[in-house]
């Protein structure tokens, strides 16, 4: 990104390093990669439940497992919209900002509500199952 640099682990004296272009570049595709293969488990397993819906309509469970996979694809596309997102809103100069990108503050809320109701979805499920 053209933003700050993100930083790596602590270095000698404690010190966090930046990483470099290179190393950014990797955790990006490693996010994208793995948001992707997410997506696709989740197409999955919405094409499933619709190619047997007696199924989906006959027992909650497999409802429940539904709305999980739709929250899970959406954490999924918002994590991909992360991989095009800078975290530093650059000034007006030109410089890297302290400010957060309008993009990058969508995304965060994205990915908390989401991540957030596939938690709850999987509580709700885990108690199904229990009863």
């Amino acid at each position: 990104g053209e933003g700050e640099p993100l930083m790596g682990l602590a270095g000698e004296g404690g010190r966090k390093t930046p990483l470099s272009l290179e190393e950014e570049w990797h955790l990006r595709l490693i996010v994208f990669v793995s948001a992707t293969l997410s997506l696709a488990g989740t197409s999955l397993v919405l094409v499933s439940m619709y190619r047997f819906r007696e199924l989906s309509k006959r027992f909650f469970a497999m409802r429940l497992i539904g709305y999980l996979a739709v929250a899970d694809g959406f954490a999924s596309i918002f994590n991909m919209c992360g991989v095009l997102v800078d975290t530093a809103y650059p000034a007006a100069d030109g410089a890297p900002g302290d400010s957060p990108s309008p993009l990058c503050e969508v995304q965060a809320v994205g990915l908390l509500y989401f991540n957030l109701a596939s938690i709850f979805w999987t509580s709700c499920f885990a108690r199904t199952l229990y009863r």
